[in-house]
């Protein structure tokens, strides 16, 4: 894997210093890719790489779009086929209502079926993304409500209906998958439930337990992602979309939070989900794969839970125990995710 770097310009080196550098560049790739026979995640990135040493030889430029070897872009690279959804209650649209019939049936025997709660929503972030771009193929959306890492090699642990591996969504024809998962395999659920009913969760113990528990998930997450883009065609794109921050930063709390959970522990949740995030950096690092991550942290800014116009439930009584929609985002959350992923696919990495 050849590391993409930045050429700085120094005084004193001329346009000639940075060719020849190109030049050698072009040479060592060439080794390598026709050595190996396995070049494109290579390609991708010095395609990128060389863009940039020119363009500081040239005093400018911009590689923030730059087309692969192949002359496509980011955007046509992920749009030349299907678009494949995956993932856990952040990606399916959990709390975003308007699910898709057959995704939201809690329909038990003696009623002659499974249920299944997948809770897939028509306002989730991919169905945005797959209405914003001119895919040339289909859109599969195959995240599901408490979807863990397991569930992406085997039937969904839940015993949701007709639920198989989610890789099986993935095809030779698919050019981009987004994915949300860690979540519930880092024990969110708990924590939150321990903030609730507990009354404070923001001890030393508590989170020492905490982040050890996130991070044992690292490596395990890191499989993932290698199994992902082993099992995705070569010049396929794959987005690791992160968690956006719950609450407010106390800095932007002025008038109190309208929230059940306290202004401390508030805080402590927003640093857990701030690791979180970053143990999903390191997996995809110690991957060794160029998935790209997507840090969707401050798309909720100023609408988290308990700020005067929310795009974010807060915890919600209105079933039994509670809604399942609780600390998901809402429509309005689910669009200011998609308005990054969307970012993420015509800039690339």
């Amino acid at each position: 894997m050849v590391t993409r770097r930045r050429i700085r310009d120094q005084r004193g080196q001329g346009t000639l210093d940075y060719l020849g550098i190109v030049v050698l560049g072009a040479i060592l790739v060439a080794a390598i890719v026709l050595g190996t026979g396995s070049g494109e995640p290579i390609r991708k990135q010095v395609s990128q790489s060389i863009c940039q040493i020119i363009h500081v030889a040239d005093g400018g430029g911009d590689c923030g779009a730059a087309s692969t070897v192949g002359g496509e872009t980011p955007e046509q690279q992920a749009t030349s086929g299907d678009y494949v959804a995956l993932g856990d209650s952040y990606s399916s649209g959990e709390g975003a209502g308007d699910y898709l019939d057959g995704t939201d049936d809690e329909s038990f025997w003696p009623w002659g079926h499974d249920p299944n709660v997948c809770r897939r929503s028509k306002n989730a972030y991919s169905a945005s993304v797959y209405a914003t771009f001119d895919f040339k193929g289909d859109y599969i959306f195959g995240a599901c409500s408490g979807g863990i890492i397991n569930d992406y090699y085997q039937d969904n642990h839940g015993g949701n209906e007709g639920e198989g591996p989610q890789r099986d969504h993935i095809t030779d024809d698919t050019s981009l998958v987004t994915v949300s998962m860690g979540g519930n395999d880092f024990g969110f659920a708990d924590v939150l439930q321990s903030c609730i009913i507990g009354g404070s969760c923001d001890t030393e113990e508590h989170t020492k337990e905490v982040d050890a528990q996130i991070d044992a998930e690292i490596d395990r997450l890191a499989q993932l992602y290698r199994d992902m883009a082993a099992d995705a065609p070569p010049n396929a794109r794959i987005l690791i979309v992160g968690y956006p921050q719950l609450f407010p930063d106390p800095e932007d709390i002025t008038n109190g939070s309208d929230s059940f959970i306290g202004e401390n522990e508030q805080a402590w949740l927003n640093d857990r989900g701030a690791h979180a995030n970053e143990a999903i950096q390191e997996a995809i690092r110690r991957s060794g794969t160029d998935v790209e991550y997507v840090d969707v942290s401050g798309a909720l800014k100023g609408h988290e839970v308990g700020t005067d116009d929310p795009w974010i439930n807060d915890l919600d009584l209105g079933d039994f125990p509670v809604s399942r929609g609780s600390f998901h985002p809402k429509a309005e959350g689910q669009a200011a995710i998609a308005a990054l992923v969307q970012q993420q696919i015509r800039n690339g990495p």
